[in-house]
């Protein structure tokens, strides 16, 4: 067994003109509640389809938008070279 070092990144979008979309001290809470279902722990045991980098995306995109309906895109990065990008399924 081995682990992985993540970047989570998070993009809102909005058509609208409103100054404040999402309270990035807001985010980083709600996101860090996310992130500590899987901080430290065997993936293997937390999420139900295979551990890809891809999967771990599409995870947090769907925790994510159940706290901000703005959020267009989740970017999850392995190292800075390798990663994914998971959009919104509208983009």
């Amino acid at each position: 067994m081995h682990g992985h070092r993540y970047t989570v990144t998070l993009t809102v979008r909005s058509n609208s003109t409103s100054d404040v979309l999402v309270d990035y001290h807001d985010m980083h809470a709600g996101l860090r509640d996310i992130l500590m279902r899987y901080d430290h722990r065997s993936l293997n045991d937390v999420m139900k389809k295979a551990t890809t980098c891809e999967n771990l995306a599409r995870e947090i995109m769907v925790h994510a938008q159940k706290l901000w309906a703005s959020v267009s895109c989740v970017e999850v990065q392995e190292q800075s070279n390798t990663g994914c990008r998971v959009l919104r399924d509208h983009e």
